[in-house]
């Protein structure tokens, strides 16, 4: 993982620079410049606007008992997005308006949710509870495994008051 990391930070800043050269070369350095302003201020305030709209939806589906499961996810990348834009270069500008873009971000999303459920169903993700290890599979449905007294199971039945007539 280290090396990965390491590899990122020192190809990406390269390609960035790369870029930037030949761009430069091509329209100038200060259009260049303006170039990467332009694209900051552009995509900050596309990241803003698409931020607020998932926000709002994320209220909505909450406040109708729905987990915002989708729009958490779009707001992770809208966050990313966001940052890459902030970051100045041609990739990090190209990548960050792939994110924040709705119609893009969609695409991303879809992928990233695949790889995040690939993930757990890999068994690399442990859930610890009172100190005994918790087992998601589906022959392990009873929770069997949990130990310990602050572990309640509970049913639940929705209970209309009456009125009482002594109070009339």
């Amino acid at each position: 993982m280290f090396f990965k990391l390491l590899m990122l930070f020192v190809t990406v800043p390269l390609i960035e620079l790369m870029l930037l050269i030949k761009v430069g070369e091509i329209i100038g350095i200060f259009n260049t410049v303006l170039l990467i302003i332009f694209t900051g201020i552009t995509g900050g305030s596309i990241a803003r606007s698409q931020g607020y709209q998932v926000v709002r939806k994320i209220r909505s589906d909450l406040n109708s008992g729905n987990l915002p499961a989708d729009e958490m996810v779009g707001a992770l990348l809208i966050l990313a997005g966001g940052i890459m834009l902030l970051t100045p270069g041609i990739l990090t500008d190209v990548s960050g308006f792939a994110l924040i873009l709705p119609s893009s971000r969609k695409i991303i999303a879809k992928y990233v949710k695949e790889r995040f459920v690939k993930y757990l169903k890999s068994d690399k993700v442990n859930v610890y509870y009172n100190g005994s290890r918790y087992n998601n599979s589906a022959e392990d449905t009873d929770r069997s495994n949990f130990s310990g007294d602050d572990f309640i199971d509970v049913n639940y039945e929705d209970v209309e008051e009456e009125e009482d007539d002594n109070k009339k």
